[in-house]
């Protein structure tokens, strides 16, 4: 079920819309019953019809015109009054993607308000848009993958979704202060936690993601300067809000909301007992009257760049991953690290322009590096509609000046051999190896991406996968297990780079254009 944002007659539009809505609904109800827990999913037919009244708020104030922090301001205001609920997302057996519209704890009412909104803007308005876009955004890496996967402690949930550019943290640029978090408390409290009691092999996954979270530096903004910095703070932004409670990080979330006041307030889902409101106080005073409160992160919502643009132009520079369809090989390169929104990807070349100034791609394929046609690279792998299955890396501009530099040392390795054992410093070169050293390069030494040690093992049942026992049988040589390494999928997954194109979806694709 699709609507349009846009219209020419308003009110013929809203009668079109509600009976598309009612259909939709109906069609909905007919196919699930009153609890729907396939594909790991939990929801009722309430969140249904909550959801498409959320779309249809949406059409009656034309929210898809506003920037998306008042998107998300209006959207929460819409859910004032509904019930806090504890240990939302606690449910029993294996992880699953719970949807509750009908009540809230506070992390769960800032993430739908998010999801909402950026949906809003996208022109997607169907449970199952809803239904992707939440398990995005609350997962790492936008997939589901047992308990470790969810995004349990909201300062890894800030550095996920800047990661895949959902939120932006301000927090720096409008004055915060350094912090660093020394999280403990998942680990030394299972018993609070419902999949830990139960499973307790996850208590060193958690332990080791708190290890990583620990490791990481942090802004915030403390509560006796927010007065002073409120006015850099807008409308539907999102706050975290810092503790003093042993081993955790964040002990509160919510939206930001200018009232008539003209002062931000906090709209919320504050704790049991209590209703989804808009505190009285202004952030700043709310925050002193906490007393485990420290002070605060403030994220803003990115304006969602749908990444399949009509008028799409490469650029020298560019980096593409391309989803191979060459058989296990290609499998068992893919199956080692997800790549950007979950894909699979097993090569990758560089846009550069060869002696007649047309734009080729470098590429390091078959038995050397060499350049390739466009046209003839992207025809090699389709998805299911026909398009060639590979998205588009550009470089951040702030680091735009090596680029040039990138592009000089990367056509340097031209007619160098294929490196057919993926090692390092032998003198040939393997696709993501040739961009590698290229950018180290061009960033006078310095490790522009990085390198991690190599696996050949199948993550499911830990062994070699056959597809590389066999190749490194018939070439000889052994498997060079724990060497470092690179591969296509880390380098699309780099903050250094932005994905700003997609042609089609390569396999593992999660789901929706973000």
């Amino acid at each position: 079920m699709k609507t349009s944002f846009k219209t020419a007659n308003g009110k013929r539009q809203m009668a079109n819309v509600t009976q598309n809505l009612f259909q939709g609904l109906t069609k909905l109800l007919l196919a699930i019953s009153l609890v729907t827990t396939s594909y790991s999913q939990i929801y009722t037919q309430k969140d249904v019809e909550v959801c498409n009244s959320k779309f249809s708020l949406a059409i009656d104030k034309n929210l898809s015109d506003k920037p998306i922090g008042d998107i998300i301001a209006e959207i929460g205001k819409s859910f004032t009054g509904t019930d806090y609920e504890a240990q939302a997302l606690e449910k029993n057996g294996e992880e699953q993607l719970v949807i509750d519209l009908t009540g809230f704890d506070c992390t769960t009412f800032l993430e739908n308000a998010l999801v909402f909104a950026r949906l809003v803007k996208k022109g997607k308005t169907s449970f199952e848009d809803y239904q992707a876009e939440l398990t995005y955004i609350r997962y790492r890496d936008g997939s589901i993958d047992q308990y470790p996967s969810r995004l349990h402690y909201f300062s890894e949930w800030v550095y996920d979704n800047e990661k895949k550019g959902i939120v932006n943290d301000i927090t720096k640029k409008i004055g915060g202060e350094p912090l660093k978090f020394d999280l403990n408390f998942m680990s030394t409290h299972p018993e609070s936690y419902k999949h830990l009691k139960e499973n307790p092999e996850f208590i060193p996954i958690i332990k080791d993601q708190e290890k990583e979270i620990s490791t990481r530096t942090y802004f915030y903004i403390p509560e006796e300067k927010i007065s002073y910095m409120e006015n850099k703070i807008h409308n539907g932004d999102l706050i975290a809000f810092t503790t003093s409670v042993n081993g955790l990080d964040i002990g509160h979330t919510g939206i930001a909301v200018k009232e008539s006041d003209g002062r931000i307030h906090l709209l919320h889902s504050p704790n049991v007992g209590y209703k989804v409101q808009i505190t009285e106080n202004p952030l700043a005073e709310y925050v002193k009257k906490i007393k485990r409160h420290t002070g605060i992160i403030v994220l803003k919502a990115s304006e969602p760049d749908v990444l399949n643009k009509e008028n799409f132009k490469l650029e020298e520079g560019d980096m593409i991953f391309q989803d191979l369809d060459c058989g296990p090989l290609c499998d068992a390169i893919e199956k080692v690290t997800g790549g950007f929104n979950g894909a699979n990807f097993s090569h990758i070349g560089l846009l550069v322009k060869d002696s007649l100034n047309q734009i080729v791609i470098l590429e390091a394929i078959g038995d050397k590096v060499k350049t390739t046609a466009v046209d003839k690279f992207l025809s090699r792998s389709s998805d299911a509609d026909g398009n060639p299955k590979v998205i588009v890396g550009r470089i951040k501009p702030k680091y735009k000046n090596i680029i040039s530099k990138f592009i000089e040392d990367a056509k340097s390795y031209l007619g160098k051999p294929y490196d057919d054992v993926y090692v390092m410093d032998n003198d040939s070169y393997y696709c993501s190896e040739l961009i590698y050293l290229a950018a180290l390069k061009a960033n006078n030494g310095i490790p522009f991406f990085y390198l991690n040690p190599m696996t050949f093992k199948d993550s499911d049942t830990r062994d070699f996968n056959p597809a590389w026992v066999e190749y490194y049988k018939n070439l000889n040589v052994k498997i060079p297990e724990g060497e470092p390494g690179i591969n296509p999928g880390g380098i699309s997954l780099s903050n250094k780079i932005d994905i700003v194109h997609i042609y089609g979806y390569p396999d593992g694709w999660n789901g929706r254009i973000r």
